[in-house]
């Protein structure tokens, strides 16, 4: 969902993907080499991901984007950027600071303005953790052998990576809004499903935040076991799609474009894999792309 605000604000001509990210947040240190939005988009800027756990379970409430810069700004960075490739949330937290640099308004207002009011998503906000959220479910950790309620975890240093709480039927109506212009521009949606390249010209699995393919699929199902699970992805190469992971939720999000359907599948339990979300994914898809 910040992708696809963040190219309709490239539509409105006032965010460039090919801008290094001080020019509009002057906060992050020049002491790091230049990085580009696309590079941020892409997971290839060398920005570190969570430190594992406490960072993952921070419950601590940032008042702004620039406060959340302060876990990680000065780190150093993981490789030079466009080198190689390497999954961060963070490097989402910055680029939605160069998009309220850009905007003038603050992230919550321009995911709210761009993408929940244009789509009508009535059940999707942010996971803001004081307010009382109609219908927001219970969140489950399963952990040494019992099911527990998650720890109390905050959002705010992650919304643009992790902290949009949803229901599969709005994920659903957001995805299927990327199948033909409208929502957005023919070029943008292009934008978004083009594999990006690191700098010595070796393509990667993503886009514009979404996971392309489903060669990284059939590499997790190589045995004997998911044979009918290959089947499916063999049938459908050009899958996009993004799976999440957070304290007392996972989740999966496939688009298939070449059949024009899309399925979400969320859990309000993590750390257990009794149901795996993706094979329940493809097998759902599968009921709908019989012949």
């Amino acid at each position: 969902m910040t992708a696809a605000a963040l190219m309709r604000l490239v539509e409105q001509g006032v965010i460039n993907l090919d801008t290094d990210v001080r020019l509009l947040v002057p906060e992050w240190p020049d002491t790091h080499p230049s990085i580009s939005l696309r590079q941020l988009t892409n997971h290839t800027s060398g920005i570190r991901d969570y430190i594992i756990p406490h960072e993952f379970l921070s419950n601590e409430q940032y008042n702004n984007t620039l406060e959340a810069l302060n876990i990680f700004k000065n780190d150093p960075l993981l490789f030079i950027p466009g080198s190689d490739q390497s999954y961060s949330t963070y490097g989402w937290t910055l680029l939605s600071a160069a998009m309220e640099s850009a905007k003038g308004k603050t992230f919550k207002e321009i995911v709210s303005t761009e993408v929940f009011e244009p789509l009508g998503l009535k059940r999707t906000t942010f996971d803001d953790a004081a307010p009382i959220i109609s219908r927001r479910q219970g969140a489950y950790s399963f952990f040494t052998g019992e099911l527990i309620n998650s720890p109390e975890v905050n959002s705010s240093y992650k919304y643009a990576g992790g902290g949009i709480l949803s229901t599969p039927k709005d994920v659903v109506k957001f995805a299927l809004s990327h199948l033909k212009p409208g929502y957005l521009q023919d070029e943008s949606i292009q934008a978004l499903f083009t594999q990006s390249k690191l700098s010595d010209g070796t393509e990667t699995n993503i886009g514009i935040g979404w996971f392309l393919g489903s060669q990284d699929f059939l590499a997790g199902y190589d045995s004997e076991e998911f044979e009918d699970i290959r089947l499916i992805l063999r049938k459908h190469p050009n899958l996009l799609y993004h799976t999440g992971l957070s304290i007392g939720s996972t989740s999966v999000l496939m688009l298939c474009p070449d059949h024009q359907r899309a399925v979400t599948v969320i859990k309000n339990v993590d750390l257990e894999s009794s149901a795996d979300l993706i094979v329940l994914s493809l097998k759902t898809l599968e009921i709908f792309h019989r012949d």
